[in-house]
């Protein structure tokens, strides 16, 4: 039962933490829509790409480099969703014969292990980025000459955005121990 629900007043940093919860959600969402968005300018892209092949005799040059730079934005700027709705891979099976707590502890380990593992890719990412970014010799596409650095960039904020997500379960889940 929540302090709410129960007559009490919730503490400055339930109220923290809920501010906190609710921003990194709203971050989410909007990398939800991105993702939206990458995947209508590939379906647009391609739709284009078919039509011009079939019907005018020629092709949108750059078709398959666009859809593989438009695939992480849709990927990465989902992934934290995916994690929000915790629709990852999960082995219920077992699982979900155990009880909350036991269930509430290995979502602490397994919430531990994926924002150690996400928060190392988005950093090395973050790094690849910047130093595609500022080299000499810029890491580019073959027949369009589009700069890959944005689009690690992207990549390195999808799992930075992943973590946090992966923090507040993890914030849930120990909130679910020390209740019982």
């Amino acid at each position: 039962m929540s302090k709410e629900a129960s007559g009490e007043q919730p503490t400055r940093l339930g109220k923290l933490c809920r501010v906190v919860e609710g921003s990194i959600h709203a971050v989410t969402h909007v990398f939800r829509r991105l993702s939206y968005v990458g995947i209508a300018a590939m379906l647009l892209l391609v739709c284009a790409d078919v039509f011009g092949r079939t019907f005018l005799d020629q092709s949108v040059k750059g078709t398959v480099e666009l859809v593989e730079l438009l695939n992480a934005t849709l990927v990465f700027f989902a992934l934290a969703y995916v994690t929000l709705q915790k629709r990852h891979v999960e082995i219920t099976l077992v699982v979900s014969r155990w009880s909350q707590r036991a269930q509430a502890r290995l979502s602490i380990f397994t919430s531990l292990v994926t924002a150690a593992m996400m928060a190392l890719i988005a950093w090395q990412l973050g790094l690849r980025s910047w130093e595609t970014f500022v080299a000499t010799y810029k890491w580019q596409t073959g027949t369009l000459g589009i700069w890959f650095s944005p689009f690690v960039f992207i990549a390195s904020l999808g799992c930075a955005v992943m973590v946090l997500e992966s923090l507040v379960i993890l914030a849930h889940s120990i909130a679910e121990v020390m209740r019982e």
